[in-house]
């Protein structure tokens, strides 16, 4: 009788990978049960249908190991592809991609560093909608008037502007943007928004804060909104501003604060702290896991990165001249 080979099914649902497969300790071992790695941050078995579900930006480091366990593994079920828009040829390459991308994921975690168009990159975005819906800018009260002069410049003709200068402003009706502060962001939480951004959003870092409360309820409330939180400062100095940010965009699948410290921080004894130990710093061992799973939600520019994009290839232009002169190299 042939012998079976033991087989993992995936199916997709949302941001989640369905995996079905038999008991296998390599794959168990990296979702992880045990005191020290309490488990992948964002996973979870369905004890009741016998699936895990993995974010599915762990999709391929999933299907890698039930393959060395010998697992038949099918191909990873891909999202969609959408139809790609025409975006203003004026902004530049990274630019575009990362509006290509927010418009087909929806939700976008932008880290471009002072100055490289974090702005621009979203109002092209929102520009491509073909039925430009209302539009929420959130950001902190002196830069209101900056986003009315970037919308003037890269959207001349865009909807009615509206920037709320205190709380007795009203708020207009139909297509329409908005511009708030975080202090009255109170005010727009029972509108609907077809597209919202979250300007600076490290403000949100600490989750306690009255104004993180704000920005995880109007995206809780705004399911189907084109949503990007806009951000120069490194989304992996801070792991708990980090991991605020990644679960008001998509809550729960980064897991609880707990798992996704224990997971990627490392652990000191700490003779001062009342559990004996603290959290500092970045694990070596699951690093490369993190790095992996940003990269399906966030995009990171910094500008020697644009300088390696703009770098002018250099090639030799050879001149005619006399035999005692050699060609020159000219960059």
């Amino acid at each position: 009788m042939p012998r079976l080979i033991p087989t993992m099914k995936l199916t997709r649902a949302d941001d989640y990978l369905r995996a079905s497969f038999p008991y296998t300790p390599a794959i168990i071992a990296w979702l992880g049960r045990n005191e020290r790695d309490p488990g992948l941050p964002g996973a979870s078995w369905n004890p009741k249908e016998g699936y895990w579900s993995v974010p599915v930006e762990c999709g391929e480091t999933l299907t890698a190991i039930a393959r060395q366990a010998c697992l038949t593994v099918p191909a990873l079920p891909l999202q969609e592809e959408g139809a790609l828009r025409i975006i203003n040829p004026s902004l530049r390459s990274y630019q575009r991609e990362t509006a290509e991308r927010l418009l087909l994921d929806r939700r976008l975690l932008i880290s471009f560093e002072m100055r490289l168009g974090k702005t621009a990159t979203f109002i092209a975005a929102c520009k491509t909608v073909p039925s430009p819906e209302r539009i929420l800018i959130c950001c902190p009260a002196s830069v209101r008037g900056v986003w009315r002069d970037e919308l003037d410049r890269w959207w001349p003709h865009h909807p009615p502007l509206k920037i709320l200068w205190s709380g007795s402003d009203p708020l207009p009706q139909g297509p329409t943007i908005v511009v708030t502060s975080y202090e009255l962001l109170v005010k727009v939480l029972d509108e609907p928004w077809g597209a919202i951004a979250v300007d600076e959003s490290h403000y949100i870092a600490n989750q306690k804060a009255q104004r993180s409360e704000l920005v995880v309820e109007l995206c809780r409330a705004n399911p189907g909104a084109l949503i990007a939180f806009l951000t120069g400062t490194p989304i992996t100095t801070d792991p708990k501003g980090l991991w605020h940010q990644l679960n008001a965009l998509w809550p729960r699948r980064f897991g609880s604060f707990s798992k996704f410290r224990k997971r990627y921080q490392n652990r000191i004894p700490d003779e001062w702290a009342y559990s004996g130990f603290k959290y500092e710093g970045l694990r070596e061992d699951t690093r490369q896991e993190l790095s992996s799973r940003l990269e399906r939600v966030a995009v990171r520019m910094t500008r020697s990165q644009v300088a390696e994009i703009d770098k002018p290839e250099v090639g030799l232009l050879r001149i005619p001249c006399p035999r005692k002169l050699v060609p020159h190299t000219l960059r």
